[in-house]
């Protein structure tokens, strides 16, 4: 059981402690703005920076990325060796982190998803070259509770960030525009939004467990001269896949 101090309360450090709850290792938050409130929702401990960062096993940083020289410069000082630092910071490179805490090789820049919060997130990850074996092992032991972690070189980050952290974002217009279809033909939206959800859920256990491609699924269902090859293409008449892409470029880009 590890003592995880989450430095930082916005969406990202909420889905993260909402994902380790439901493990049995002690949680603790600290926050200027928001920190007791989040700590009281969550029935976890407030701590204040210098206290929390003596009392963490690992430290979790959370906040805004260009926050990292003055949260660095209070605490940087306090760490140990033996302690563990995990950065959710967008932008910040395995390298600035460790000039920011040279007093641990146990560093671990990762990039989550908000998926985390229910514990099917996807993860990627580099660690310090410097860290040790066994605590690599046990910081991705922790990292799995959260969902599926990727090791992943720091340049890639960048594509995955638009892929699997963006991605949600897009998976939900997608799906927001079923729903918006079935309440233009008639069903109400709760009922278009259980119906969409479930479709979403199926279609990625089927290609999960069968080990089907998603484009030998689309033609699996597709008659040939049916309904469904139809509605494809007239999805790629208006550039579907290609705006997808696109779309992808676009949030790389401004990343």
């Amino acid at each position: 059981m590890a003592k995880i101090g989450i430095i930082g309360s916005g969406n990202m450090g909420q889905a993260l402690i909402n994902g380790w709850l439901k493990t049995s290792n002690q949680l603790a938050v600290y926050s200027p703005n928001h920190g007791e409130a989040i700590a009281n929702q969550y029935h976890i401990d407030f701590l204040h920076l210098l206290e929390l960062t003596s009392w963490s096993d690992i430290l979790v940083l959370a906040f805004l990325p260009q926050q990292l020289s003055k949260i660095s410069d209070q605490i940087s000082s306090k760490i140990n060796s033996n302690q563990t630092i995990i950065s959710v910071l967008g932008g910040i490179s395995l390298a600035q982190i460790m000039e920011a805490f040279p007093n641990t090789d146990n560093i671990v820049k990762t990039m989550p998803n908000t998926n985390v919060k229910v514990n099917k997130g996807e993860i990627a990850y580099i660690a310090n070259s410097k860290m040790s074996s066994k605590k690599l092992k046990d910081i991705c032991n922790l990292l799995k509770n959260l969902g599926d972690i990727f090791p992943l070189a720091e340049s890639d980050f960048e594509t995955f960030g638009a892929l699997a952290g963006s991605g949600p974002a897009i998976v939900a217009k997608f799906a927001e525009s079923l729903v918006l279809a079935g309440v233009k033909n008639g069903l109400d939206r709760s009922t278009m939004i259980k119906i969409v959800s479930k479709l979403i859920i199926g279609t990625i256990k089927n290609v999960q467990e069968t080990g089907i491609s998603f484009n030998d699924l689309i033609y699996q269902i597709s008659t040939p001269g049916g309904s469904t090859i139809r509605g494809i293409t007239e999805l790629e008449n208006d550039g579907f896949s290609g705006k997808l892409i696109s779309a992808c470029d676009k949030i790389m880009a401004s990343s």
